[in-house]
């Protein structure tokens, strides 16, 4: 699941994946959990806020029952040097900046993964801010990406391949570094397909 919003100079991105089992119980949640994203996305410019929303709306969705959902998402708006912004975790995979000059970073913070099962009071869903220069690029991905394999006993593609990848697509535009990204992952598993596999990149154009 991964999708923009766009609500009046804010741009909110998000991917997300209900922890389930394929069936219309699922359908249900991922529909909520689309639903509510975009009308929260409306009211509030913060992702934690955001994500405290549709946790609420999945306590009060029977058939979320007691599922899990994990979702990344990431609120941020034009500045004179590119883009500003904050991202909240809640339980899903860290996202990346790749720097213009090809470095790698993790962005910090991880938050609890969405329930009915566990209580508002408890969840803990930390902002952490960010910013994109010209030529930068946020990486956001499910862990199908991190967790690709040919299948069991095989190594999984992991944490330190996907954090080295992004490196050698310096000056690549968007398109071409998801490409290189998926191309990437494709080699690691011989085309083997997985589940829940999605990347969702947002670079900053570099300046002339």
């Amino acid at each position: 699941m991964v999708f923009i919003i766009n609500t009046g100079g804010i741009l909110l991105i998000a991917t997300g994946e209900p922890l389930i089992v394929e069936d219309i119980e699922a359908a249900k949640v991922t529909a909520l959990t689309r639903y509510t994203l975009r009308a929260e996305a409306t009211q509030h410019s913060w992702p934690g806020k955001i994500l405290t929303r549709l946790h609420t709306a999945l306590i009060e969705q029977p058939a979320a029952g007691d599922r899990f959902v994990t979702v990344a998402v990431a609120v941020f708006h034009p500045v004179a040097d590119g883009f500003a912004g904050r991202i909240t975790s809640a339980g899903h995979p860290p996202a990346l900046i790749r720097r213009a000059h090809g470095t790698v970073e993790e962005v910090p913070g991880h938050g609890t993964l969405l329930s009915p099962m566990f209580e508002t009071e408890r969840l803990h869903l930390p902002e952490t801010s960010f910013r994109l220069g010209s030529g930068d690029a946020l990486l956001l991905y499910t862990d199908g990406i991190t967790e690709a394999r040919i299948g069991r006993g095989h190594p999984m593609f992991g944490e330190q391949r996907l954090a080295r990848a992004p490196a050698a697509t310096t000056g690549m535009s968007a398109d071409e570094t998801l490409t290189r990204l998926t191309d990437a992952v494709t080699a690691h598993t011989r085309g083997h397909a997985g589940d829940d596999t999605a990347l969702m990149l947002l670079r900053v154009p570099p300046t002339a």
